[in-house]
């Protein structure tokens, strides 16, 4: 009898540590970026997380709109989920590099959060000439019906970051923005690239290709190609001066 006894109460032992296992596993957090912006839930994550909830119209993308580490939960780019702490992995994943469109629907919210009286729907992004490999160069347009258009450009970073949001210096929203007081290397690439497409209506700006200006003088010598699919191919330079000018020459 005294061994069958033992025997039961090392069952009740080891059922009461299964449940508080499971009960532990079954914690739950809610995270938030309601801003767009990122935050950081503090939280045990030394046995991993789970999202087990979203609750947010943005999509929740492990690596890149949430994640943790050893100080607690990220969220970011619009996430607000449910989080269960102990249902996933101790060791944290590396961020995932963020997609092209994922930077133009940032950019794209961004513009919407600078102009609160243009919705969404009336805001465009298309995908510029990078300025280098870690980063995406996206221009927008805004133009509501019975409005005054704005236009400019976000610069982002592959790890999800808003590096840079300018409107463009002859936008009617341009007070109040980053401008540098003369043409940055992204402002030369942009306005070479509209010069072309100008002259070009035929061709889509996303067949029209710049390259990193260099220093002329008084200005910037942008290069470019355009390269339309069933079209013939164009090449030539654009030199663009501080003051927005730009003189366009096809070789």
């Amino acid at each position: 009898m005294p061994t069958v006894r033992l025997s039961f109460v090392r069952i009740l032992l080891i059922a009461s540590c299964l449940i508080l296992t499971v009960a532990a596993s079954a914690q739950t957090i809610t995270c938030s970026s309601d801003d767009m912006g990122r935050h950081v839930c503090r939280a045990n994550t030394s046995n991993g997380v789970q999202m087990v909830r979203q609750r947010s119209g943005s999509a929740c993308t492990q690596g890149y709109s949430w994640g943790y580490d050893q100080g607690g939960i990220w969220v970011d780019h619009g996430c607000r989920a449910d989080f269960a702490l102990g249902g996933g992995s101790a060791a944290p994943p590396a961020q995932a590099q963020m997609q092209p469109n994922d930077a133009m629907r940032l950019c794209k919210n961004t513009a919407s959060g600078r102009l609160p009286g243009v919705p969404l729907a009336f805001i465009s992004t298309y995908r510029g000439t990078d300025a280098d490999s870690n980063t995406y160069m996206i221009n927008f347009h805004a133009q509501p019906p019975g409005g005054q258009s704005s236009s400019g450009f976000c610069i982002i970073s592959k790890n999800g970051r808003l590096q840079n949001f300018q409107f463009d210096p002859r936008s009617n929203n341009n007070a109040g923005a980053s401008n540098s007081g003369g043409q940055t290397p992204q402002d030369a690439m942009r306005s070479c690239k509209n010069a072309v497409s100008a002259r070009l209506p035929n061709v889509p700006l996303a067949f029209i290709q710049v390259d990193q200006p260099r220093v002329n003088g008084g200005s910037l010598l942008v290069n470019f190609r355009a390269s339309p699919p069933n079209g013939q191919a164009a090449s030539g330079s654009c030199d663009v001066f501080k003051n927005g000018r730009v003189n366009l020459q096809f070789r």
